[in-house]
């Protein structure tokens, strides 16, 4: 009987445990972000991010170290209304293989952003727009009528690409800048030491 009557609490317990789970709802942290949607300007960021990431899954493809740790992160600068895709490398040996793999990301990334690396300038599309960047900030399939004209080349034109390169034996990376649209990269001299601001 005392058997009997523990197995009938243990249940109940158990029971009581699931109902109230059940009956849980999203804390206000939680609803708010289940409240607040994706933007097209967020969408477009993720998916420029993972493309980048995609094509340095092989760093070794790119003449770089197959230990070599790439990350990926683009963001929206409110300040300067700019796009920034931003590109952390680790373990380069010197500074002049930092700079050879500095130009190298870059043409990687402007490639796989449709623009050619040879000319700076998007390549030949099949979309009516014309910009690099403009399907991955689009809906697939429609335009909006209320969107802006020339979306595509603004957003071709606020585009930059920074990469840091972490170099053995410098406190700081080595960082490289260039405009998504164009074929010039530069360095930055605060980021060189005063041997190096003209190689």
């Amino acid at each position: 009987m005392h058997c009997i009557r523990s197995l009938i609490v243990t249940v109940f317990i158990v029971f009581f445990i699931n109902v109230s789970m059940a009956e849980a709802e999203p804390n206000p942290n939680i609803k708010y972000l289940m409240n607040d949607s994706v933007s097209m300007l967020d969408w477009g960021l993720y998916r420029i991010e993972k493309d980048v990431e995609a094509t340095l899954e092989d760093p070794a493809g790119y003449g770089l170290n197959t230990d070599t740790i790439i990350d990926s992160s683009p963001v929206y600068d409110w300040d300067k209304n700019r796009i920034i895709v931003g590109v952390h490398v680790s373990k380069a040996i010197s500074l002049e293989q930092a700079k050879s793999w500095c130009r190298k990301i870059v043409r990687m990334v402007r490639t796989t952003l449709n623009v050619s690396p040879d000319t700076g300038e998007p390549f030949p599309s099949l979309d009516q727009n014309g910009g690099a960047l403009y399907s991955f900030f689009s809906h697939a399939g429609y335009t909006k009528k209320s969107e802006p004209k020339g979306l595509s080349k603004e957003l071709d034109n606020i585009t930059w690409i920074n990469i840091k390169v972490e170099v053995a034996g410098m406190k700081e990376p080595l960082n490289c800048e260039a405009a998504l649209l164009g074929t010039d990269i530069t360095f930055p001299e605060a980021a060189l030491p005063e041997t190096d601001i003209n190689n």
